[in-house]
């Protein structure tokens, strides 16, 4: 059975808005992808044609969780001087996929995470992407949204995530690391 390519156009770049004060966060998979072993079918993704999906949206910085490695194999190790020859903040902050933030992420977390607020709560524009645009990228989203309200229930802002992107926070062990909040500062 052949797959058919899902290109740029055949299925333009989706952001997942989740309002955040004056601002957003846009939830979505990593622009430009190429990648052939894929299981939802065979990716052949236009960088150029994404960034300019990701302009439309309002980007003003994007953060990127996969590792340098998933870069490489999903064809996009240029990404960061990209995004960044398009004027925006380029957030590097690498999550293995299918696990929780480690002391990686967390580190630049509790020196940004502040920053990234204000930004959003003043009108910026935050996409936040992983491979799929799920697991890593909604944990983080949840994350965002449990600093600025730390009184909601974990429950409720993964809803709230969930309401803008189906599926995401896709592990029991993402589940179990936002329910903790040892993370919050």
């Amino acid at each position: 059975m052949m797959l058919s390519r899902k290109t740029s156009q055949s299925h333009p770049l989706r952001i997942d808005t989740l309002p955040f004060g004056s601002g957003a966060i846009g939830l979505t998979f990593c622009p430009g992808k190429r990648q052939s072993n894929a299981l939802s079918g065979v990716w052949d993704r236009g960088l150029a044609m994404d960034l300019d999906v990701m302009a439309d949206w309002g980007s003003t910085e994007v953060m990127t969780l996969v590792e340098p490695w998933e870069l490489e194999e999903l064809c996009v190790p240029d990404l960061g001087a990209a995004i960044a020859a398009r004027g925006w903040r380029w957030h590097h902050w690498p999550i293995l996929d299918g696990d929780p933030p480690d002391h990686r992420f967390l580190h630049r977390w509790t020196n940004e995470e502040e920053v990234l607020r204000r930004r959003l709560r003043t009108g910026g524009r935050l996409l936040v992407h992983c491979k799929g645009g799920l697991g890593r990228a909604g944990t983080v989203a949840t994350m965002l949204l449990a600093m600025e309200d730390p009184d909601a229930s974990i429950d409720s802002l993964m809803a709230r995530v969930r309401s803008v992107r189906p599926g995401a926070i896709e592990t029991a062990a993402q589940e179990a690391f936002l329910d903790r909040r040892d993370w919050l500062l």
